[in-house]
């Protein structure tokens, strides 16, 4: 359940852009069909592909020819904070990693990152737990550069409670604070280039004291930690577009919230951007009916890559973008073919407009 109330798996939300700077965070954009000479964003998924039992040439090629995803937020890598990928390239999490990243580059999915969530508990208060925690992400880092992975991906929704209620209040915040630094700086000394991917929308629902698992007042002193270990390029994955369909707008808004948590908290000079995230499919893992029809999808993923700078993403809900995928064996909608005709259709449009 996201903090709207609408019942969701792991996944989350969206940016913009526009060229200047504002409170110290550098912004580039353009509109569609504005003549900018950058690059079209890419389009990349949540969920869908599931790299244990989709390492393979075959499902690259579905991915990123027939889905035409250019990019994934990997699951089932580093699943949670208490996950350590370890540090040996000859391992087979290692291997199985670099291949992925082989076999789904060829295919066009080029960019993509390890996706990590808060699945389980984790007590500021326990100095072992928080080493241990900090060590974890740099190891998760240190695989994605070897892989080459373009980063990680930070999915701050409590699904359990650590941003406040039953994981603490207030008085937590120098702890939280000193070990989101210390997360930031481990994942910089080892990915020194990489992109963090901010997944959901923490700041927005914690200046809004919003949100389930005790909401996320501790979010705010830990991203203002995080945020000043100056990584190259941060890019949120918002959410708020999932619901409505005004994605511009709701980008801006986005760009705001972070302008202004940047001057207010004194955060460093970072490149941020925003990511617009669309959920058209997928009612639960059986269920892959489509949410919004294609052509309302087709308009979104139009004004998406029109307002995004480097990434727009898709919210897959498990396997509701293929037939007997790994999470769900249901056939796709019957006018599956329809979306994935808007997909096409929108990036040969950007190509051809920059």
């Amino acid at each position: 359940m996201n903090q709207s109330g609408h019942a969701r798996n792991p996944t989350k939300r969206r940016l913009n852009r526009v060229i200047g700077t504002a409170a110290g965070v550098v912004v580039a954009g353009a509109l569609l069909g504005s003549g900018s000479a950058h690059a079209c964003p890419k389009l990349l998924l949540s969920d869908s592909t599931e790299i244990g039992k989709q390492t393979t040439a075959e499902s690259a090629d579905y991915w990123g020819r027939t889905v035409g995803a250019q990019g994934f937020l990997v699951n089932h890598v580093m699943w949670d904070w208490q996950t350590d990928v370890g540090i040996d390239p000859e391992s087979k999490l290692w291997r199985l990693t670099k291949t992925f990243q082989t076999l789904y580059s060829a295919a066009g999915a080029t960019d993509n990152f390890l996706k990590v969530a808060i699945y389980k508990r984790h007590s500021w208060q326990d100095a072992a737990a928080n080493t241990a925690v900090i060590a974890n992400f740099a190891h998760a880092a240190a695989l994605a550069k070897y892989a080459g992975f373009k980063g990680v991906a930070l999915d701050l929704e409590p699904y359990v409670p650590i941003w406040g209620g039953e994981a603490g209040g207030p008085e937590l915040a120098p702890i939280v604070a000193r070990n989101a630094q210390a997360i930031g700086r481990a994942m910089r000394d080892a990915y020194p280039d990489m992109t963090l991917i901010l997944v959901g929308d923490a700041l927005h629902w914690g200046r809004m004291r919003q949100g389930y698992h005790g909401g996320y007042a501790l979010a705010l002193p830990f991203l203002q930690a995080l945020l000043s270990a100056r990584f190259p390029h941060v890019v949120i994955a918002t959410e708020l577009t999932f619901e409505k369909p005004d994605i511009e707008n709701l980008a801006q808004q986005v760009r705001r919230e972070y302008d202004m948590f940047a001057k207010e908290r004194n955060v460093p000079p970072t490149d941020l951007t925003v990511a617009p995230g669309i959920w058209p499919l997928g009612a639960s893992y059986e269920d892959k009916s489509p949410r919004i029809p294609p052509e309302e999808f087709g308009r979104r993923l139009m004004q998406a890559f029109g307002s995004a700078r480097d990434y727009v993403w898709i919210y897959g809900f498990g396997s509701a973008w293929q037939t007997a995928g790994p999470y769900g064996a249901a056939p796709v909608t019957a006018n599956f073919q329809a979306y994935l005709k808007e997909v096409h259709e929108t990036v040969s449009r950007c190509r051809g407009a920059r």
